[in-house]
This record gives structure tokens, C-alpha cells and sequence, in this order.
């Protein structure tokens, strides 16, 4: 535990109390992904965590890591792509030109990529 805000915490044990967020195992890769972009969309419609927490909240981005991190392996890695390499990379290098944009990451509106090249490197999330 991170020792967040018993009150934040709840709201995300609430949220993933949802029957969208039961486990579900032996799904063919296609439902995979789209089971967790929709798992995700259900938190960025929570509102529960934002690209701008780097700066106001840093400890609500590992309160999401370790919540989403616990329900499925696939949310937790698109939310890290999402939130932490996109939306932080994008905290760390902005400018006040680049907010309006910004401000689309925690809706999905502007969904994030990351690319990560090193040699003998190899990952296969959906």
C-alpha cells in the first residue's frame, strides 16, 4: 500500500467492483485488447487519476498502478503506456502550447504510444 487517501481508495475499489472489471481468463488476444482499452476507458470516465497528478498528486498515479495492476495484466500495461510513458513523457517535455492536447490524454480523446528500442528488447502486450 502506498499510503494514499483511504477516501481515494475507496473510490477505485468501487470502480473496480464493476462487473466490467471481473476476471476473465482464456479469451483470444483480440478480445483481450478490447477488453482492456474498454477497462481502461471505464477509469479514464472515473476520473480517478490524471496525466497532470506528476505534478499535484504523484502519489495517485501509484495508487492506480497498484489498483489496476491487481485486476488485469493488460490494463495495468496499457494504462502505463497511456498515463506514465505517453502522458508523463508529455508532463516532463511540455510547453504551454502543447496543454489543449494535454488536456485529451485523460479522456483517451489523444491515445498514447510509446516507442522503446533496445537491442534483444521484446514485449507482446495486448
Amino acid at each position: 500500500m502506498f499510503n494514499d487517501k483511504p477516501e481515494k481508495r475507496a473510490k477505485w475499489h468501487a470502480l473496480l467492483s464493476e462487473p466490467e472489471f471481473d476476471l476473465k481468463f482464456d479469451m483470444p488476444l483480440d478480445e483481450m485488447r478490447s477488453r482492456a482499452y474498454s477497462q481502461i476507458k471505464k477509469v479514464s470516465e472515473a476520473n480517478l487519476v490524471s496525466i497532470f497528478d506528476f505534478q499535484r498528486d504523484p502519489k495517485n498515479i501509484f495508487t492506480a498502478h497498484e489498483m489496476l495492476g491487481n485486476i488485469n495484466g493488460n490494463l495495468a500495461t496499457k494504462f502505463t503506456v497511456q498515463f506514465n510513458l505517453f502522458g508523463g513523457s508529455l508532463m516532463a517535455l511540455h510547453s504551454e502550447r502543447h496543454l489543449p492536447f494535454m488536456k485529451q490524454v485523460d479522456s483517451l480523446t489523444n491515445m498514447g504510444c510509446f516507442c522503446f528500442t533496445e537491442l534483444g528488447y521484446g514485449n507482446n502486450a495486448p
